[in-house]
């Protein structure tokens, strides 16, 4: 059981009486995964899970200790770097935004 997907879920629409999800499934031609959610006061946000450098491309700004902040060539160098480091560990890295 997950509280979060029970309390934000996937929002699903119908169309031509098939139920469709807001989502796109994990490929790894894309290397991230993606779906649309919907919170309980109504509004509507995206969770994105994938390939640190795909899932960066597509962010604009960092969260620092609750301080948002502009993604510049700094920080996503300072990102890669720590990805780079991890794989080299042979760990796998995955970004979430």
């Amino acid at each position: 059981m997950c509280i979060f997907r029970d309390e934000n879920p996937i929002i699903q629409k119908d169309f031509g009486g098939s139920t469709i999800k807001l989502e796109i499934p994990f490929d790894s031609k894309y290397k991230y995964q993606a779906s649309v959610h919907k919170t309980p006061d109504n509004k509507i946000f995206v969770c994105c899970k994938g390939a640190p450098d795909r899932v960066l491309a597509m962010c604009k700004s960092v969260n620092n200790n609750g301080n948002e902040i502009a993604i510049d060539d700094n920080i996503k160098n300072q990102i890669m770097s720590a990805n780079e480091k991890f794989a080299k560990l042979g760990r796998r890295v995955l970004a979430f935004s």
